[in-house]
């Protein structure tokens, strides 16, 4: 990929304390991940806690797909899968086994998750689509398609990429989420959809989904036709005699009044601590990527590259994990708790000095992002159900252009319980240009 066709992002810092519970339910806001990233500072003390990590995994599948059939006949109720078309960015995980796999003892998720993306090299030209763990339709649809479908929409702001006219259309699909005339006349535009994309010579749409024990059944009930499953396992990298900051989270400075002129004592120590806290996740990525920059005997021509690590630092060993391919909410938790919850022991050596872990969205997805006051939609029932639904602006996500090259990531850095003290955290959150989050 050509990093100049990247989009430019912007990068929002948050901290505190006690990271196991600040983001006990993180995931659930970020229902579409295709790459998760762990990297600690490695010791005989953290075995036990890589061995956890190592332990973790899921599976998803690919087939094919009318989403006619598929709106029709899903009942979000029963219905536990996780299903994309397969994209550019690829699902992908590097172990290709056919096999089942295990996956951790999370609470059970009895609606849908489900994504329709572009083929590979196509995604600034198709339709997409996806049905989010709340149950909840996203459509992203040309002019042309929106004319067809006959469906009521946002559109898109003008000037973001892609070119034409572009709109969102978001349905709940609950039974008791419309009344019986609205159902019927989105199953007849859907199915006018599916018609034309067969005249077209697009057929059905191609799908990723989660796996459990009753998804490829279910899957199969609803239409679907299933040609592959893959597991999700980590593959485990280590680093030896690498420069390893030995990282002390300072609090963060309050925001500066607005009427406050620049300069002076306060914007000092904002520029510090954002200076401070970009030099470890610069870090962190270049432990991801295995950076040669890295290496405690690294002696490069200054001329050429220059790089130093965050102070203070040492030279030690680093381990990191890495989950690669369509992977839902629960899973994602699980990660997550694993992590924090190794920072929480009784005695300091047991623990590592510090975790960053970081979570990137399926990026050809068009939601990547569900508010935490979206998460839970209440539905009228019984003959309220024809007049009541949930209000639109709890059913909606932020508008994001789905590309290959769209991001929304986060990545969290946390130290752990220290003399009955809290372990402390920072969130970097980089968020694409062309997503309404940003403002």
């Amino acid at each position: 990929m050509d990093p100049a066709s990247l989009e430019t992002r912007r990068v929002d810092y948050t901290s505190g304390n006690d990271p196991a519970k600040r983001f006990e339910h993180i995931a659930a806001s970020h229902p579409f991940t295709r790459q998760v990233d762990v990297v600690f500072p490695t010791s005989g003390s953290t075995q036990d806690f890589e061995e956890k990590l190592s332990q973790l995994s899921t599976t998803y599948g690919t087939g094919w797909v009318r989403i006619s059939d598929l709106v029709k006949n899903l009942d979000v109720d029963e219905f536990s899968v996780a299903t994309s078309t397969y994209g550019a960015e690829g699902l992908e995980s590097s172990s290709g086994s056919n096999s089942s796999s295990t996956t951790p003892n999370h609470p059970p998720c009895w609606t849908p998750q489900i994504v329709s993306l572009s083929p590979a090299g196509n995604d600034e030209d198709d339709d997409v689509w996806c049905i989010d763990p709340r149950g909840v339709l996203t459509m992203y649809v040309s002019k042309e398609s929106y004319e067809r479908l006959g469906l009521v929409g946002r559109k898109v702001p003008k000037g973001w990429k892609r070119g034409g006219e572009w709109h969102v259309i978001q349905i709940p699909l609950q039974k008791n989420a419309e009344g019986v005339t609205n159902r019927a006349r989105r199953d007849s535009a859907l199915k006018i959809w599916d018609e034309w994309r067969e005249q077209n010579g697009l057929g059905p749409w191609r799908v990723g989904f989660w796996i459990d024990k009753r998804t490829v059944t279910l899957f199969e009930k609803v239409g679907g036709r299933v040609d592959r499953i893959k597991d999700v396992r980590c593959e485990i990298r280590r680093m030896t005699d690498i420069h390893v900051p030995v990282i002390s989270i300072p609090t963060q400075p309050k925001p500066k009044p607005k009427k406050q002129k620049k300069g002076g004592v306060l914007e000092e120590e904002e520029e510090d601590w954002e200076r401070y806290i970009e030099s470890i996740f610069e870090w962190v990525g270049m432990a991801y990527l295995g950076a040669q920059r890295l290496q405690g005997n690294d002696r490069v021509d200054p001329y050429i590259a220059v790089y130093e690590p965050p102070e203070p630092s040492i030279v030690g060993d680093v381990t990191h994990i890495r989950w690669k391919g369509l992977m839902r909410p629960e899973f994602v938790q699980s990660i997550l708790d694993t992590t924090f919850g190794c920072l929480k022991g009784k005695k300091t050596h047991d623990m590592p000095s510090f975790v960053a872990v970081t979570c990137s969205a399926l990026s050809a997805s068009p939601v990547s992002y569900i508010p935490p006051a979206s998460l839970e939609l209440k539905f009228a029932s019984g003959a309220e159900a024809r007049t009541k639904g949930p209000t639109s602006t709890v059913v909606n996500t932020p508008i994001r252009v789905p590309t290959s090259t769209a991001e929304d990531t986060f990545c969290i850095v946390a130290t752990p319980t220290m003399g009955g003290e809290d372990g402390k955290w920072v969130m970097g959150e980089s968020i694409g240009r062309f997503d309404s989050r940003r403002g």
